[in-house]
């Protein structure tokens, strides 16, 4: 990590299996049992992870943003430690005239046999790449984080305030 930055995937684990857009994708039908969306490769956009009845997990890659991509408009939220389940994570920021908060609930509970990291992918609808970007923080116990960005596009960590997270 550098200056709260990922600079590689937080997933190393996973081997991806299959590599396209999502809308490209022509595969046989199947009965797929959990399936969980994260953003994998740490690139923006979110990935798919499924999980077949007798059969392989399987990783798709959405390549549909792509980590060079010039429109970054969204956020990846990392949340440290166990105050940040269930936490409100908040993106606020300008799209012309309108102050706009983009919302998400940190879990790790992802549906039927699956569960997911413990971060948020939060996406800056309408924003023009200037005007202040606040993302903040609402850790379960009561206390808030919060940090002023100049760009998006990126992962971040964020761990609890020290009383936080005992």
């Amino acid at each position: 990590m550098v200056n709260g930055a990922v600079t590689r995937s937080p997933f190393p684990f996973v081997k991806t299996s299959v590599k396209m857009p999502f809308a490209a994708t022509r595969a046989p039908a199947r009965a797929s049992r959990a399936g969980v969306s994260a953003d994998l490769d740490a690139d923006g956009d979110l990935d798919l992870v499924t999980l077949e009845l007798g059969g392989p997990a399987r990783v798709w890659e959405n390549t549909s943003l792509g980590a060079d991509s010039q429109d970054a408009r969204w956020l990846g939220v990392s949340l440290s430690g166990s105050a940040g389940h269930g936490a409100k994570v908040e993106l606020e920021y300008s799209a012309g005239d309108e102050r706009v908060t983009s919302v998400r609930y940190a879990r790790t509970a992802a549906g039927f046999q699956a569960s997911q990291p413990l971060a948020c992918h939060l996406v800056a609808s309408g924003w023009d790449g200037s005007g202040a970007v606040t993302l903040r923080v609402h850790w379960l116990g009561g206390g808030v984080s919060e940090q002023e960005l100049k760009t998006l596009g990126r992962w971040v960590q964020v761990s609890a305030p020290r009383e936080e997270s005992r």
